[in-house]
């Protein structure tokens, strides 16, 4: 005879008589058939933010015979959910799914930080000395997302300041304290719920100066009325001068005036050499 289906059967006997006795039927006798155990085990399982989810699987133990049920996995993650943990359900479908008292042991999947990169440029490079310069640093995904966060700008070993991703991921630091010279400056990203943190590589930056360099004697002595002229050099510490340099003097004797040949040394000059002459005042005699 077939095997009973979970549930509540009517079962009879019927008989179909043989002279002398008459045919006859039995009482209803109602069998219940309880439902067989059926346990679905859901294995755990991970991946990096920003990427799809993986295939579930888990055990299924109690199937009898050659019963079949179909098992799908689900969850609430999406490709776009943060970094953390979430349950891994599964229902129990098919034919035979009916005649089992499923229990089902939920499984977890984590989520876990993707990494970052971080890219680092500088304008204008090279720059006059205490003059503005701008660092622009850009965080990107590896997957997908925009990470977010503070970034940390350093010039060598000294951090410059720090400043927030926008919602590109750009992180803008300005500064007009760069002394004379070439500076190494990199940038670090904190990182957030997503993203692990990254530093840029880094760049050099030269902050242009000009030096001044006495040509010819430093000290002359004239009478009063006479002049006296001295040559320098104007030389850029970048291969040309990054912008008009215009001369002056302090510091002269009451009534003297000067003048420099050239005034002003142009943008785009190499070393340039100036002379400068003194005019003193004649004496003048009491009346």
């Amino acid at each position: 005879a077939p095997a009973l289906t979970a549930g509540a059967h009517g079962i009879t006997a019927s008989y179909d008589g043989a002279c002398p006795w008459t045919a006859s039927v039995s009482a209803v006798l109602t069998v219940q058939v309880a439902k067989a155990a059926l346990s679905v085990s859901i294995a755990n399982a991970s991946r990096s933010y920003g990427t799809s989810n993986p295939v579930f699987t888990g055990t299924v133990s109690g199937l009898i015979g050659t019963d079949t049920v179909h098992v799908t996995y689900a969850t609430t993650a999406t490709t776009s959910s943060p970094t953390g943990n979430y349950p891994i359900t599964a229902t129990v479908g098919g034919s035979d799914a009916g005649t089992y008292a499923v229990t089902i042991t939920p499984g977890t999947l984590t989520i876990n930080k993707i990494a970052s990169t971080l890219a680092l440029n500088a304008g204008p490079n090279p720059a006059l000395a205490e003059s503005l310069v701008s660092f622009t640093a850009q965080a990107a995904s590896s997957t997908t997302g925009v990470p977010t966060g503070t970034v940390t700008f350093y010039d060598g070993g000294t951090a410059l300041g720090k400043a927030t991703l926008n919602a590109s991921g750009q992180a803008l630091y300005s500064t007009a304290n760069l002394s004379a010279g070439t500076h190494s400056v990199t940038a670090a990203y904190d990182g957030d719920q997503n993203f692990i943190a990254s530093s840029a590589s880094p760049i050099t930056e030269t902050a242009g100066d000009c030096t001044l360099t006495v040509t010819g004697s430093t000290s002359q002595t004239v009478p009063a009325g006479g002049t006296a002229t001295y040559t320098f050099a104007v030389t850029p510490n970048t291969p040309t001068t990054l912008a008009p340099v215009t001369l002056a003097v302090a510091g002269l004797p009451a009534s003297a005036t000067s003048v420099f040949s050239p005034s002003t040394v142009a943008k785009g000059s190499g070393t340039t050499v100036v002379s400068f002459t003194v005019v003193t005042s004649a004496q003048v005699s009491a009346v």
